[in-house]
């Protein structure tokens, strides 16, 4: 009987709940290569034990062949103090390394490091653990040293916003310094852009665009209700003065029609602190640390899909995921660049905000017309769909 291949994925976070950017793209990876035939083993670093516990209860949870979780935390040296302490706090302890040693496979066909944020991680443990690879990958998820910048613009607070300055700087030094140690045989980047951004490395790369799924949605425009949806992470500053752009812009709009809905969900940790206790209109709703189940169920329930950002760092993945599920999206630039949908969108920093108004009242009262704007989103999406699925056949053939 032949061996199914064998990948070995090392995250930053425990990649379901796949209720904001980062693991969605972690998490539909996983799905893929399970699809293709692989035995799909994870390494998470985590936070959050309501996070692992949610993961454990579900049942996409038992896709994953082999989940390892391993507590975030500081490590026992003043050598943290030189690293970004997103590095710092995803380390294996000695304990970690023995159990981790006995538990996984000597060898792997692929490993995929899921992120920069890891790369001091992989390092230990191709000195500690007796295993091996067939091929190393680094996921570029986005440049770190350009997310962090744009973190400490968007950040209120002066303790928060030097915190993300020194991680940018931090991150832009040893980005380059750990590309350069080769500890993997090929970059994956996320987008032409961030390849770009990084430069040169003396490292084989690739473009692994974001895995899309063909779009569907399991309502018709009849069963769904006039609401406009964002979700993301709301632990994020850049995504909270992302949410209060989006409500200062749709304010007046949402006066006008009572009878619509904005609805704000996502991940929060500190769910009872609510940062948009301003918000003064009654049809504004909010949802924190939703399931999947219920992510699903206003994605299917939404006429439109808002995706706005405050960082032009990496390509937005909830931009594709509100595509995925057959939905209008506003964006703004930074929400839409580099994502391939760039022409079918509704965006706000190259329309009017009359003529953005009136798309949207069109949207929820004509469902001729929603169907014209999903069929032209619909038209670009697919071409991606096929795009991301070649590409991946390319590198785990």
């Amino acid at each position: 009987m032949k061996k199914n291949k064998s990948v070995l994925l090392i995250c930053f976070d425990i990649p379901f709940p796949d209720n904001y950017g980062g693991v969605i793209d972690v998490w539909k990876r996983i799905v893929h290569l399970k699809k293709m035939g692989f035995t799909v083993h994870v390494i998470s670093f985590y936070l959050s034990e309501k996070r692992l516990q949610a993961f454990n209860e579900s049942e996409e949870g038992k896709l994953v062949d082999r989940h390892f979780p391993i507590k975030s935390k500081l490590m026992p040296s003043w050598k943290w103090i030189t690293y970004p302490l997103s590095m710092a706090i995803r380390f294996f302890s000695e304990k970690d390394a023995r159990n981790l040693g006995r538990q996984l496979y000597s060898h792997y066909d692929y490993v995929i490091v899921e992120h920069t944020k890891l790369l001091l991680s992989f390092f230990t443990m191709l000195q500690k653990f007796k295993i091996s690879f067939g091929k190393k990958y680094l996921r570029m998820h986005n440049c770190e040293a350009e997310y962090y910048l744009s973190m400490a613009q968007a950040e209120k607070g002066i303790i928060r916003k030097l915190f993300y300055r020194i991680e940018s700087l931090k991150y832009r030094h040893y980005e380059k310094k750990m590309l350069a140690n080769q500890f993997v045989d090929e970059i994956l980047f996320i987008s032409d852009r961030d390849k770009e951004i990084i430069g040169p490395v003396d490292l084989p790369t690739s473009v692994l665009p974001i895995l899309t799924d063909h779009a569907y949605s399991l309502s018709t425009y009849e069963n769904k209700i006039n609401t406009l949806l964002f979700v993301g992470n709301l632990d994020l500053s850049d995504n909270i003065e992302a949410v209060k752009r989006l409500y200062a812009y749709l304010a007046d709009w949402l006066a006008l029609h009572s009878d619509v809905k904005l609805v704000i969900a996502g991940k929060k940790v500190e769910s009872d602190m609510n940062p948009f206790s301003d918000f003064s209109l009654e049809n504004v709703e909010l949802f924190f640390n939703i399931s999947n189940e219920f992510k699903e169920n206003i994605m299917n329930q939404a006429k439109v899909f808002c995706s706005f950002s405050m960082n032009p760092a990496g390509v937005k993945l909830k931009t594709l995921e509100g595509a995925s599920f057959g939905l209008p999206i506003l964006a703004n630039n930074n929400a839409v660049n580099g994502s391939g949908l760039e022409n079918s969108v509704l965006n706000i920093d190259s329309m009017s905000k009359e003529d953005v108004y009136a798309e949207l009242t069109k949207i929820m009262r004509d469902g001729d017309y929603f169907q014209e704007k999903v069929e032209l989103l619909f038209k670009s999406y697919n071409e991606l769909v096929v795009d991301s699925i070649n590409s991946y056949d390319r590198v785990f053939s």
